[in-house]
């Protein structure tokens, strides 16, 4: 079965153009849309999301089985998103549950992240699930589109063997991702429908560390992994417990700067 790619220019979300694609029935499962730029991107709690040309924003339709059918599903996603950068080489880590920061040693997810390059929203409407997906390519927002409090923002090209500018680079990417999003899904199904939680571990920053995370209520403790639900696994104070939400940090001598006015695309 093809898995349609459609390309836009300048969209007012890119979200909102998949929704009006499935709409319509002419986006399948796996399918995507591409636009070269957001004039009203959102991410989570409804924030606008600074959408500039040259870098990724994309929307691809995600099956409703599991594990996108459960809480699980931001952890998949931005498992799947690292595994299939891996397979081009681009070592970058995941940060719970649905944050891509890159890799500033290249060494994988335990070694400390340069910053966010990118994350994931999901949306699901009229039984259709949504993955927004946005990757800093070429550009990171401006310092007065940044909030206090957390990771500064990196992109790609950041790294030296990354050097994407043009819009057909661009979209060359994104289709080799997608297929490589789709294989590792696959390999899912043939492991088993817990591989998903073993690939988001495997990529899981901070994993084996101290953090702290901030729920409404400020916690520190050890991150030991995830759960099957999509929650995190903190061991505080000899307990361990799964939180379902909230916000990570590390607590190992990094001074936050800034977080992305966009949290998640």
């Amino acid at each position: 079965m093809a898995h349609p790619l459609y390309l836009c220019g300048a969209v007012d979300s890119v979200l909102d153009c998949a929704h009006a694609f499935i709409a319509e029935s002419c986006l399948p499962v796996w399918g995507s849309v591409l636009a070269g730029s957001q004039r009203s991107g959102r991410g989570q709690m409804r924030r606008s999301w600074s959408s500039p040309p040259g870098n990724i924003y994309a929307a691809l339709r995600l099956p409703l089985t599991p594990p996108f059918a459960s809480g699980a599903a931001s952890p998949a996603v931005g498992a799947l998103l690292v595994e299939a950068f891996a397979r081009h080489g681009i070592r970058l880590a995941l940060k719970w549950p649905n944050d891509i920061l890159l890799d500033a040693s290249g060494s994988g997810a335990r070694a400390l992240p340069a910053g966010k390059a990118g994350g994931v929203l999901l949306e699901e409407r009229a039984g259709a699930l949504v993955a927004g997906i946005g990757i800093n390519v070429a550009k990171t927002p401006s310092r007065e589109q940044l909030r206090e409090g957390g990771l500064p923002a990196a992109c790609l090209n950041d790294l030296p063997q990354v050097t994407l500018h043009d819009h057909g680079a661009l979209l060359g990417l994104w289709s080799c991702l997608v297929d490589s999003l789709l294989f590792c899904y696959r390999q899912w199904g043939v492991s088993g429908h817990s591989a998903w939680l073993a690939s988001a571990e495997r990529h899981l920053a901070w994993k084996g560390e101290s953090v702290l995370l901030d729920d409404g209520e400020c916690r520190q403790g050890m991150l030991v992994g995830l759960a099957a639900s999509g929650g995190v696994r903190l061991v505080c104070d000899g307990v361990e417990n799964i939180f379902l939400n909230g916000n990570l940090s590390p607590v190992r001598g990094y001074a936050p700067k800034a977080d992305p006015l966009y949290e998640n695309i």
